[in-house]
């Protein structure tokens, strides 16, 4: 008997995350029950769909604009991505059966795959039998899924109202962005990862016929199978079993996960130390009515006893881990003893636990120094530096004015809230919008820019390369940036030399048909209008004269195809 297409669709669509450029583009995340797909997509894109569905534009939420007089906020991105996220969620709300050829060509879908899915959904109940469920009592659609039922129902109590409000888009990495464009640590809800490596160390000194790399990785091998064949999820302390001998899992990437035949397993390192002592900070403030001893009593305590009672669980502890007992977290601060930086705590280990004294930040904002970043690669700055720093840092405390370097890049804090001495804590909004660029005043510190002012402007220059201003470290950043200034404004093209490549003229609907792109301009996001001055430059690519003027003046090259535009660099 075949199956009726239910009302909620079975695919989930949602925005993964933005690239801001020339266009900006969109990673639209597919999940389908045959698995998931991403497809990129503009902001013509969206349009084009709602073109395509001209019976529910009433019922549809407008989309954002293109381009704002505010789009040069740091919020301004991110409450674009939350509006389109809102928009894709109300259309598969309201076409579910995806039977419109417009959403099907955003979607990427064939009609196979749309009768393919129909096997997955109850034709009676409306419950999905992956767990999902149909339009629920608070009105939710299943098609947004059980993560973002949870993002609607946090939206709906905290405005007070029953109707269903903007809720956040994941963004590739860890991080999330929320309502105000900050990313936090809260981890998403998935599936278990695949291990990518794992580290596994003796519990007790091996004879010398089994310590040897070779030997230690032949006595767990039948475990780490079963752990395969399982698919456990392992985690750090997780004891193994071998001959007669016990190991544990140390470290691991990601820190949890499943194995399979790709996890690289290293056994090398000492047997792992009994700890005499170890030191805990709460990351939490002192209330008046708290002790020390009642962090030890009512939260360490009851957390590693429980452990000795698990023979499967090995209570291992490393310096710098964050340890999550209830609903306080634990900073690993200090150990006897240290030469390993890790251990076992045992019955006889004397604890020591003690409260932090600063306050987390509500919100940080940090922004990194153009000099410093790397132009050889693509990256993301919050995966692939801010969040790291802050994840191995998670016990200082940061002012204004702040500056700090990972892997190379080097970052300010220029905005921060509560002021003061705090610290970047798992609830903490992060933001990285914008660059800074090598200035006296934004390398040196207050006291120095004070100290520099005091003194006559050709003084300033030789006292900034003295060693109290690090040996001409800063002033040799201060002169290459104006260095790579003059290059490039001594690059840019005169209004006299733009004219004759590019000369100015009117926007009419014939140029829409030279262009590579649809009709806006890359450079402000908007649309071009009937009588709008235009540029059109011998790549073919159309811009506002405006906005094409301005970004000439500093890079004498398209935005979109970086055709040189002065003679001696023009491609034939």
């Amino acid at each position: 008997m075949p199956h009726n297409l239910p009302t909620s669709s079975s695919f989930d669509v949602s925005i993964l995350d933005c690239k801001f450029g020339f266009p900006t583009t969109y990673r639209v995340i597919v999940k389908r029950p045959q698995g998931e797909r991403i497809v990129t997509r503009r902001y013509r894109d969206f349009e084009r769909l709602r073109e395509g569905l001209p019976a529910l534009h009433e019922r549809l939420p407008p989309l954002p604009p293109k381009a704002a007089p505010s789009m040069l906020k740091h919020t301004f991105r991110a409450e674009r991505q939350h509006a389109l996220d809102r928009f894709l969620a109300s259309v598969m709300q309201l076409v579910p059966a995806i039977d419109n050829d417009a959403l099907r060509a955003f979607l990427d879908v064939t009609e196979e795959e749309i009768n393919l899915a129909r096997i997955f959904c109850s034709p009676d109940d409306n419950v999905r039998l992956d767990g999902g469920v149909g339009t629920g009592q608070d009105g939710v659609p299943a098609a947004l899924g059980t993560q973002r039922q949870r993002w609607a129902q946090q939206s709906q109590v905290a405005s007070g109202s029953s109707s269903s409000s903007t809720a956040p888009s994941p963004v590739s990495g860890s991080g999330h962005v929320n309502s105000s464009g900050g990313r936090t640590f809260f981890p998403p809800v998935s599936e278990p990862e695949v291990l990518l490596t794992l580290q596994v160390l003796p519990l007790q000194d091996l004879p010398a016929h089994l310590d040897g790399a070779q030997q230690r990785l032949q006595v767990i091998t039948e475990m780490l199978r079963a752990f395969m064949a399982q698919k456990t999820v392992v985690t750090s302390g997780l004891v193994l079993h071998g001959l007669g001998y016990r190991f544990v899992v140390v470290k691991s990437w990601p820190a949890e996960g499943i194995m399979d035949n790709n996890t690289a397993v290293f056994v090398e390192g000492p047997t792992l130390p009994r700890l005499q002592r170890v030191q805990f900070i709460a990351l939490k403030q002192r209330t008046q009515r708290e002790t020390d001893t009642e962090l030890i009593s009512n939260f360490l305590r009851p957390h590693f006893v429980s452990m000795f009672s698990d023979k499967t669980r090995c209570p291992i502890v490393t310096v710098g881990q964050i340890l999550k007992v209830s609903d306080v977290s634990f900073h690993v601060s200090a150990m006897d003893p240290a030469q390993e930086g890790l251990g076992v705590v045992e019955e006889s280990t004397q604890v020591f636990a003690d409260y932090h004294d600063a306050a987390e930040f509500v919100r940080i904002h940090v922004v990194p120094f153009t000099d410093t970043l790397p132009s050889a690669y693509g990256f993301d700055l919050f995966t692939d530096y801010v969040k790291p720093f802050f994840e191995a840092h998670k016990n200082e405390t940061f002012v204004l004015g702040q500056c700090f370097t990972q892997n190379g890049v080097q970052f300010k804090v220029v905005g921060a809230e509560p002021g003061g001495s705090c610290r970047v804590g798992s609830c903490t909004e992060i933001f990285t919008e914008g660059q800074l660029h090598p200035t006296a005043g934004e390398l040196l510190t207050p006291d120095q820019t004070r100290l520099l002012a005091m003194l006559p402007p050709f003084l300033q220059m030789l006292t900034v390369q003295s060693d109290a201003f690090g040996n001409g470290e800063v002033a040799g950043r201060i002169m290459a940036a104006q260095a790579a200034n003059s290059q490039r404004r001594q690059s840019a093209l005169s209004p006299e030399a733009l004219d004759r490549i590019a000369r100015k003229e009117s926007w009419t609907e014939t140029l829409l048909g030279q262009t590579e792109d649809s009709n806006r301009c890359v450079v402000c996001l908007a649309n071009f209008h009937e009588g709008d001055g235009v540029r059109q430059l011998p790549c073919q690519h159309v811009f506002h004269a405006g906005c094409i003027d301005e970004w000439l003046e500093r890079d004498a090259r398209c935005p979109l195809c970086r055709l040189g535009l002065r003679p001696t660099s023009r491609r034939t």
